[in-house]
């Protein structure tokens, strides 16, 4: 179950102490298991990912599914690029996938992507380069990914002492991950970009 609320608030209300709780505008129903991951795609469509499996595409002015996408495994988070408008995913067979929404010609997995010797938790595009994305798992790793390289990851993040549970990359400049050592990393990204730039 997915639910939407609505952010604005009625500045004529004053703040309190006490904490105020809204209601969903809208609740999308459709996956069979746990969601696992969400994403806008735009202002009126989302993207889930399941622990049954799916990724499903929501038209939120319908309320309903417009692409279910299937994998072999539970997925535990998804994200989609603003930039080349692909999804990524991360799941618990311990491969990362490239899937093209678009594709109406053979298989919409457009590649996979090992490294990790665990579940994969979570991933997160760049939002400023459309080649590049991270990838944070129970194998303790962070890693950074060109989607032109499936093969091996740019670079290992290191610095957990435990399984990485989440990732982001929405400040251009930084990626940032948190784990079970109950620790949070922040990392340059601009070096690493550099890096790159230089290979």
């Amino acid at each position: 179950m997915i639910k939407l609320t609505d952010n604005n608030e009625d500045s004529s209300q004053k703040r309190s102490n006490t904490a105020q709780s809204r209601t969903p505008i809208l609740t999308l129903e459709g996956h069979r298991e746990a969601v696992s991951g969400i994403d806008w795609i735009s202002n009126d469509s989302i993207l889930t990912s399941s622990w049954d499996h799916t990724l499903k595409i929501w038209d939120l002015e319908i309320s309903g599914v417009t692409t279910e996408l299937s994998g072999n495994k539970s997925f535990f988070d998804v994200s989609y690029s603003q930039l080349n408008r692909l999804i990524i995913t991360a799941s618990a067979d311990k491969i990362l996938r490239l899937y093209d929404p678009r594709s109406n010609q053979g298989t919409i997995v457009k590649n996979s992507y090992l490294g990790h010797s665990q579940w994969i938790q979570s991933v997160c595009w760049s939002t400023t380069d459309e080649n590049m994305f991270v990838s944070a798992g129970y194998d303790y790793q962070v890693k950074l990914w060109d989607v032109r390289s499936p093969k091996a990851s740019l670079y290992d993040l290191k610095g957990h002492l435990e399984p990485v549970h989440a990732c982001d990359w929405s400040n251009p400049q930084y990626i940032v991950s948190g784990g079970s050592d109950n620790s949070v990393r922040i990392f340059k990204s601009k070096k690493v970009k550099q890096k790159s730039e230089e290979n």
